[in-house]
């Protein structure tokens, strides 16, 4: 009687063992494309205002080239000085390219992608990353002895 017991409970183990694995799995496949989503939206959003950003630059470029020609008393040395103008913004652009671009793409991926064990997604979609500031801060998060 026993033994058929204990297979039964084994038995249930295994399938709970078995439906825990597929939850996890389930689970971590949300969270994939949770985050993928955020990336390609931000990317989306980034495109949007690079072009919209051109599109202003440009038209802020000719009417400043245009008004440089009336102080020279030349179109083309407004626009001359213009596109130097433009090549030491791109010398300061290039020097700071570290510091502008690279390292806050490269925070904003590990921000979406490996979170610490104090990062919470909520259920609004609100991030709690664990700082004092935090008002989302669930009651099992402070019986974590750090």
């Amino acid at each position: 009687m026993q033994d058929k017991e204990k297979r039964e409970t084994v038995t249930d183990l295994v399938i709970e063992l078995k439906h825990y694995y597929e939850c996890q799995k389930q689970h971590k496949m949300y969270l994939v494309a949770e985050q993928t989503t955020h990336v390609i939206s931000s990317l989306a959003i980034a495109v949007v205002m690079a072009v919209l950003l051109l599109a202003i630059f440009a038209f802020l470029g000719m009417a400043a080239a245009h008004w440089l020609s009336t102080l020279f008393g030349s179109l083309a040395m407004g626009f001359l000085f213009y596109a130097l103008f433009l090549a030491c913004v791109l010398g300061i652009f290039y020097m700071n390219r570290r510091r502008w671009i690279i390292l806050p793409i490269a925070r904003m991926m590990i921000h979406v992608f490996i979170k610490d064990g104090h990062s919470t997604v909520s259920p609004q979609g609100k991030v709690n990353d664990g700082h004092p500031t935090d008002t989302t801060k669930g009651k099992e998060a402070d019986d974590d002895p750090e």
